[in-house]
């Protein structure tokens, strides 16, 4: 089986990315918050509202296959720390669907030892998105309007078990 190999992300990540995305994340990103796909990286890779991120980028058979990570994390006294995951693919991502759900699912937990809570925002006209997220074991929530546009968008968390 394949195997990904997950990088610290760099600047010719997001260059190599912003070029290659799929063009359901790019709807995804432009519903969201109206950015291309290139500023979209740079504020999750490097987010100015955030005093802590971490972000990485994923290479499948030497292609960069997707970029992902946590941002704007903080501790909040009733939950602890809160994490906003993220993921970005490029087009050749879906020739190897076992092996990132593999490399996510180990991901996962990993953010999970380290935060109590996870939650972001995923576009509900990308059901292999959503499918996606749901495989991975976060509650995902009714599509309720949400970004500059009101696109529909679900909800999707996860919370450490007290």
């Amino acid at each position: 089986m394949t195997s990904a190999q997950v990088v610290e992300a760099r600047e010719e990540h997001i260059v190599a990315m912003s070029w290659n995305m799929r063009d359901a994340d790019r709807r995804e990103v432009w519903a969201s918050t109206h950015l291309t796909p290139g500023d979209a990286l740079i504020a999750s890779v490097q987010p100015d509202v955030c005093e802590w991120s971490e972000s990485y980028a994923a290479f499948i058979d030497s292609q960069l296959v997707a970029m992902f990570g946590v941002v704007c994390v903080r501790i909040d006294e009733g939950v602890g720390a809160i994490g906003v995951p993220w993921m970005l693919g490029a087009d050749s991502l879906t020739k190897y669907p076992l092996t990132m759900m593999k490399t996510s699912r180990k991901w996962l937990a990993s953010f999970q030892e380290r935060y109590d809570y996870l939650g972001n925002f995923v576009d509900a006209r990308y059901k292999g998105a959503v499918h996606w997220i749901e495989a991975l074991g976060f509650t995902v929530f009714e599509a309720a309007p949400f970004g500059p546009d009101d696109a529909l968008f679900h909800q999707f968390e996860w919370r450490r078990a007290d």
